[in-house]
């Protein structure tokens, strides 16, 4: 008899289906394998606000990762189980180089009750794209800053700048020379926004496996086998500690060399299908 599965999915690329929402077949099915009691959450680069606003009311027993794994949330209270937040002096360092590079960027943070996602009017199409997309969806964590002191009064978890591929990978190389280990950087392409790249910056211990590791921990499930599904640079993290590692066949090429397994594209419902097929009998007695 196997060891206990627990399973976690990226969203975007993943989960959701090419227009980044979560089909009616995959809520489905994930509504089923909840009440049954699967062993499943998440693990994006969104925030909890954004990941609420895709799956919706889905019954999550499990905390799910945020951030690229800054935040171990509890999905239901908002409430952190786990931060990694920026000191504040690195905070200033980090900015300073920003500043140099002359790149503009969005802070991440949070207040000890709310999260916020500061800007200024400064702008380019990227950024357009995203802040016209969460002004539309009413996100309440938008803050237009002209002083960014503020955010010294606050939790820093994640700089996200937004531009085209050059200058993002420069200030990735940059930021490398000038801090190497003490950031966790992830680089890709605007999955919905084509030629547009992000650049997200963390705490060197904002991951998405070291969150899996912390999750297992804290829910007294470190005999669970983990099987992971991605399809983006930021899934390596989860890559690396799962005993599965299950690529979309739309994944970029770092993640298809990683994987074990490549499934559908993710307009196919990959994710729920394969673990509907997967999830056994034994593996519900053990839960």
């Amino acid at each position: 008899m196997r060891s206990p599965v627990l399973y976690v999915s990226d969203l975007d690329g993943t989960l959701l289906d090419p227009s980044g929402q979560l089909s009616e077949h995959s809520r489905g099915q994930l509504l089923d394998l909840f009440q049954q009691g699967i062993p499943f959450t998440v693990a994006s680069a969104r925030s909890l606000v954004s990941m609420k606003e895709r799956l919706g009311d889905l019954p999550f027993k499990l905390p799910v990762i945020e951030f690229n794994g800054a935040y171990l949330t509890d999905y239901h209270t908002g409430e952190k189980l786990v931060s990694h937040k920026f000191a504040s002096g690195m905070v200033g360092d980090i900015q300073k180089v920003m500043c140099e590079q002359g790149v503009i960027y969005f802070v991440s943070s949070h207040d000890g009750t709310e999260d916020h996602v500061y800007h200024t009017s400064e702008r380019n199409g990227g950024m357009d794209y995203y802040l016209n997309e969460r002004e539309q969806a009413g996100d309440p964590r938008l803050r237009l800053t002209q002083d960014w002191s503020e955010i010294f009064k606050e939790e820093v978890v994640c700089f996200t700048a937004v531009d085209y591929e050059e200058p993002m990978r420069r200030l990735r190389e940059v930021l490398q020379e000038r801090f190497g280990g003490e950031l966790t950087m992830h680089l890709w392409d605007d999955t919905y926004a084509t030629g547009w790249w992000w650049l997200m910056i963390h705490h060197p211990d904002a991951c998405k496996g070291k969150a899996i590791r912390a999750l297992q921990k804290s829910q007294g499930m470190t005999e669970h086998q983990v099987t992971v599904f991605g399809d983006q640079v930021n899934d390596l993290g989860m890559m690396a500690v799962a005993d599965r590692k299950i690529a979309v066949a739309n994944a970029c090429p770092q993640i298809l060399e990683a994987a074990d397994l490549v499934v559908k594209s993710n307009e196919y419902d990959p994710v729920t299908e394969f673990i509907i097929r997967d999830w056994q009998p034994a593996d519900r007695l053990l839960q």
